[in-house]
């Protein structure tokens, strides 16, 4: 509560102050700095008795490219050399009578500020001092926590995310980092989402090259907009005391490679095979792959004989992927006969009757509706069997179908450097990927695709060595969904159905059979789009002790999504499977597919979607800071944030909003100008006003009209909610070196984080006012049905959405009053570097997150413990006419604690190595009651418990594991020629003992927490409704899954697959004689079912541990040299290596007879089943 006051009070009464630094940042800023990958060396020179030097040259190079960056030691002797790409450096030191001290092989990674200290001896200049640098393995200047992957730990690590069944996307590599925690996910490993340093997935951003990588549509990240893995030059994880440049907790920064002054490249191809896999625990049989990854990768300066010469100041860096997955899928369906097909029914042992006569068809031979003749073509003939005979028992219709799965990827990247003033980048990804997708019956294939393009350019300018601005602008696109030849369009026109409106969408009408497979290709081209274009810069600029950064970062967001209400929408959705056939006219039974064949469907489903969901915003963030270096030893780090982030809005109109503030009846709110998207029935079945009044229709069950009103009478933005405006998050850090060395930091601070929100919070406002479909029965009348094709209704129809009152959905409102969620961290740590690169950290690490989104249903009835809500008439809810409305509400809270220790080794001498241990606890109550499968989503989790409560819901995050020690390493042997053993050996030994390399990856975590239910419908132990779908008047109910009574320990004494939770465990609320398998329906209102007890069940969320994981992924690789500078590179690797059996989560469903049972492996983390790759690399 404490922190909470704080952040009131910076907002409430220091505001004037913080705005008043706000405008100052803003005014000094010749350019602003944000999201830069861009890092520094820095450190003090001494000479042989300890004394400060003065006024000494410092000399900065990149080992690989030969730029050069210059600095003079102050009188204070230090120096700062900025604006430096994350690279080999060395240093050297000059001054008037000392000797020169060269520092070399300093590696430098993006964003750090690394130390390197020098002492001169007395001397000339051209006496040298070389010193191999073992430095760096703790950070000692900031307060930030940090993970990194260099390119050696990205390509060679055993991920195995090259060739696999997911794509090659080096996304999931993350999940190894220490400070990451993944979920679930599937049993193959997609769908995992990342924890950092305990917050939620949508907590972090990640960004290529300071551009990022988030899903305006899901803030999730965009896993094919990365580079490919060939192309990175590091992995970097921030997620403890961000600077103020960085507005979420958590930041993965994937930084891609530059030319290098040598001209480098080389070929690859990985492979997996299911020859080398596993077979998953709870499967017969091992999954089909046989994926190939394959592509090169070329770089260096850029040089045209006798015109250009590009060493020391031009380079290039480009890379092809092309990855192929074939694949096939059985497909069965059931189709009509070729007599069938051609009107002949004579095979039946019933009349059919002609419904527009009611006299029988001669010989039962009916005549083809010239609409339905066009759709025959998408109906095969058998293939199993006689192809005459119609049998509906079995399927008739087999074929392999093609779900091939296939991508090209290119990467260019291109650095100029003009002297030491300026530098100018740009990098451009461009992925297209193929997935084969089929369709039903002989529908022609489609694919579902995914398209991403992505460009970063940047550029830097040195002022003076003080004082450098940097510019960055970058877009990321990414398109998935569906595509189809099929001109869906032209066939509507054809057919000569009519009717039929607005096909801006490629579809294909839908024809729904019971004994037949329906043809329900629906929306053929669908497609998803994120859009964002970021415009940032910066200013740094160093002043004595202080190092000042001021910024700004622009994002211009879109999110386009489809919208659909029903089957096939605008192409029209019919019924041919009710069972009242026209050809029986209820004197035989008829038959289906000839009540297609006459072009009289059942009924029709018919609504106009006019557009798709476009969402629309620019976010606006500013920042100052400081890095003051109080003394040689401690650094001061401070800053402030500000961001403005205003709702998605959507040109189209298609969004809808409810304010629950208006007592009895709430307020419905839609976009200015868009009253011709809303839907007539859905308004009626709420008891609407007027559209844009608040009074004019009767009251109804004790409570007057809903105004439903355009955004502007609301007194709403046109996102129809406001967004706070005084986000200032402050942030501050300390790096203090206790001792006279660099082996010693301790360091902490406190920061706050606004959370950013994206696009599912946006889509829950989507198609809420709007969507209805229009339901005509086809009736029969004195002359037939009422209609026939191409008529494709008659009469004015009912609205699907025009219920009794008490019955309307809303699904889904946003809060009007929204506060954007934020965060307040802090940390302390203690660093120690023991030399020869290793260095270790201790590390305590809490986080407190206020105003999580949750998702209540703003409709539930208070706590009863005498009368059931199904026996509550619809004036006793909060808003009697409506039934369920749900909200995207803020509010709820979170909270992290954590215990690391990690000891690291920075590669030097053919070793990589990093082991971290977190000991955790992370509680939320945004969960909902069954969140179980993965970390709650930047919408909440499952819909909560109880609308007037989130506290309810209060328990251990899913995915936070209480233990997880994950070490990693890559370790080049130390033999053959030119290695420490072996040395001298000759070439045709060293072809057999030399080049060997080791990589590992090494988890051992415990089980994610899980939460036991009973399913939503027919419990309800609080009284409120929660748990019911209905009321004895019709009105309807959320159904949410409902918490049992823990009565005794969840653990069994013997646990396995097969018993996981203690059956006694957890029992019916209330009911405290209960036993596992009989019915629970406390508070449901049924005959002799025990009345509600005014509360909800005691089991806290996340009451049951999960299965752990222990696993250990390994590869081997060995290196041939085939001529000078070129080698060939053989590698197997294995994830799972040893086939440990991972388990995953139990069936946690109450009323299950398969409750506390485990089926399926665990995905995450690599712990699924042995897959095994090999690949070949030629180098140069």
């Amino acid at each position: 509560m404490k922190r909470v006051f704080l952040c009131l009070s910076l907002s409430q009464f220091r505001l004037s102050a913080l705005a008043a630094l706000l405008v100052t940042v803003l005014t000094c800023s010749l350019g602003l700095r944000a999201q830069s990958t861009q890092g520094t060396i820095l450190g003090t020179v001494h000479d042989a008795s300890g004394a400060i030097v003065p006024n000494a040259t410092v000399t900065v190079t990149n080992i690989d490219t030969s730029v050069v960056g210059t600095d003079a030691t102050d009188a204070s002797g230090n120096y700062q050399v900025l604006n430096l790409t994350e690279g080999r450096y060395k240093v050297e030191v000059t001054a008037s009578g000392f000797g020169t001290t060269v520092i070399d092989n300093l590696v430098l990674v993006a964003r750090e500020e690394l130390r390197a200290d020098a002492t001169l001896n007395v001397g000339t200049v051209n006496q040298q001092v070389n010193v191999n640098a073992a430095i760096g393995a703790i950070t000692t200047e900031t307060a930030s926590i940090t993970a990194t992957y260099s390119a050696v730990d990205v390509q060679n690590l055993p991920a195995n995310y090259r060739a696999s069944a997911n794509g090659t996307s080096p996304l999931n590599l993350i999940q190894t980092l220490p400070g990451v925690q993944s979920d679930t996910g599937t049993s193959t490993g997609t769908g995992v989402s990342f924890s950092v340093q305990g917050g939620l997935p949508s907590q972090a951003d990640v960004t290529i090259d300071g551009v990022t990588a988030q899903n305006t549509t899901s803030n999730t990240p965009l896993q094919n907009a990365l580079p490919s893995g060939e192309s990175i030059s590091e992995l970097r994880v921030d997620g403890v005391l961000n600077n103020a440049e960085f507005g979420q907790p958590g930041e993965i920064t994937f930084v891609s490679k530059s030319g290098t002054n040598q001209l480098h490249g080389g070929a690859f191809w990985y492979h997996q095979n299911s020859a080398f896999n596993a077979t998953p625990f709870g499967a017969t049989t091992k999954p089909h792959i046989v994926g190939n990854d394959f592509g090169g990768s070329l770089n260096g300066p850029v040089v045209i004989p006798h015109l250009y010469n590009g060493h020391d100041k031009s380079f290039f860096f480009g890379t092809y992927e092309g990855f192929r997955l074939p694949s096939a899928t059985p497909y069965q369906a059931y189709v009509p006969s070729t007599p069938m097909k051609k009107g002949d029914f004579s095979f039946l042992p019933y009349p059919l009757l002609d419904p527009f006569t009611g006299t029988p068809y001669p010989n039962n031979q009916v005549p083809i509706n010239s609409a339905s003749q066009a759709f025959l073509q998408f109906f095969p003939d058998p293939n199993v069997g006689d192809p005459t005979i119609y049998n509906p028992s079995s399927p008739n219709y087999i074929v392999n179908q093609n779900s091939s799965y296939n991508s090209n990827q290119f990467d260019v990247r291109g650095d100029q450097y003009f002297g030491q003033k300026a530098l100018v980048f740009g990098r451009f990804t461009w992925k297209n990927i193929n997935y084969a997708h089929p369709e039903p019956l002989l529908i022609p294939g489609g694919s579902n695709i995914g398209q991403d393009r992505v460009l970063v350019v940047a550029a830097n300018y040195n002022f003076t060595p003080n004082l450098i601005n940097e510019f960055r602008f970058g877009f990321t696109w990414d398109t998935s969904g569906s595509t189809n030849p099929f001109n869906g369009p032209g066939f509507a026109n054809s057919s000569g159905l009519q009717g039929l409106q607005n096909l801006f969408f490629n579809g294909l009408s839908e024809l729904d059979f019971n004994q037949l497979t329906s043809l329900n290709g629906d929306r053929l081209a669908s497609t998803t789009k994120s859009r964002t274009y970021q415009y940032v810069d910066s200013v740094s600029w160093v002043k004595g002790h202080h190092s000042m950064k001021y910024g700004l970062d622009i994002r211009h967001i879109e999110a386009l999504t489809p919208l659909g209400f029903f089957g096939a929408d605008n192409y029209g959705t019919f019924a041919f499977n009710t069972g009242h056939n026209f050809t029986g006219l209820g004197v035989t039974p008829g038959q289906e597919f000839a009540d297609f064949l006459i072009g009289t469907p059942q009924g029709t489903g018919y609504d106009v979607v006019t557009a798709d969901n476009d969402g629309l915003s620019i976010y606006y963030d500013f920042y100052g800071q400081d890095d003051w270096k109080v003394t040689p030893r401690l650094t001061l780090t401070y800053g402030l944030r500000y961001e403005y982030h205003p709702a998605y809005h959507d040109p189209s109109g298609n969004i809808g909003n409810f304010d629950p503030f208006i007592p009895l009846s709430g307020e419905a709110v839609f976009p200015n100008g868009a009253e011709n998207t809303l839907s007539a029935g859905f308004l009626a079945s709420f008891n609407a006003c007027p559209v844009g009044q608040s009074s004019g229709t009767p009251d109804a069950n004790g409570a007057p009209c809903t105004p439903v009103l355009p955004n502007n009478a609301a007194g709403l933005p046109s996102g129809l909610r406001h967004a706070p405006t005084k986000r200032f998050m402050p942030r501050f850090g300390f790096a203090y070196r206790p001792f006279d060395n660099d082996r010693t930091a301790v360091r902490g601070g406190f920061a706050m984080y606004n959370i950013t929100t994206l696009g599912s919070i946006f889509y829950s406002l989507t198609g809420t006012l709007q969507a209805s479909t229009n339901i005509y029965n086809n009736a029969e009348t004195a002359t037939g049905p009422a209609y026939a094709w191409p008529a494709i209704y008659a009469g004015s129809g009912s609205s699907s959405a025009a219920g009794a009152l008490g019955t309307a959905y809303f699904g889904t409102a946003n809060d009007i009053n929204w506060k954007d969620p934020y965060a307040e961290q802090w940390s302390l740590s203690i660093d120690h570097e023991f030399g020869q690169g290793y260095g270790a950290r201790i590390s305590y690490i809490g986080m407190n997150t206020r105003q999580l989104v949750w998702a209540p249903n703003e409709n539930d009835l208070p706590y009863s413990n005498t009368v059931s809500a199904y026996n509550q008439p619809l004036s006793a809810r909060p808003f009697p006419n409506w039934g369920v409305i749900n909200d995207r509400a803020t509010g709820a809270n979170g909270s992290y604690n954590s215990m690391q220790l990690e000891v690291t080794h920075r590669y030097t001498n053919g070793l990589t190595f990093d082991s971290a241990y977190t000991y955790a606890k992370s509680l939320a109550d945004n969960q909902g009651p069954n969140n179980n499968g993965g970390f709650a989503g930047e919408n909440g989790g499952q819909r909560t418990s109880y609308g007037r409560s989130h506290f309810v819901d209060f328990g251990n995050v899913y995915g936070t594991r209480r233990n997880r020690w994950s070490t990693t390493a890559v370790y080049a042997l130390p033999f053959g020629r030119g290695k420490q053993f072996g040395a001298n050996m000759s070439r045709w030994a060293d072809m057999a003992v030399g080049g060997w390399q080791l990589s590992s990856i090494f988890l051992w975590q415990g089980g994610p927490y899980l939460t036991p239910y009973f399913p939503g419908g027919s419990v309800d132990p609080s009284g409120t409704g929660s748990g019911l779908t209905g009321n004895f008047q019709g009105g309807s109910y959320p159904g949410r899954a409902q918490k049992p009574d823990q009565v005794a320990t969840a653990k069994p004494r013997s646990q396995g697959r097969n018993n996981w939770i203690n059956m006694d465990a957890f029992i019916c609320p209330g009911v405290p004689n209960w036993q596992f398998g009989q019915t629970c329906n406390v508070g449901s209102g049924q005959v002799g079912a025990p009345s509600p007890i005014g509360r909800f069940g005691n089991a806290q969320v996340g009451s049951v541990i999960g299965p752990g994981t222990v696993n250990l992924s390994a590869g081997l690789s060995k290196s041939f040299p085939i001529t000078e500078g070129v080698r060939l590179r053989a590698e197997g690797t294995f994830t799972n290596v040893l086939n440990h059996t991972n388990l995953g989560d139990p069936n946690l469903n109450l009323t299950s007879p398969n409750y506390g049972v485990i089926t399926a492996p665990r995905g995450s983390d690599f712990a699924s089943a042995r897959n095994g790759q090999v690949s070949m690399r030629l180098e140069f």
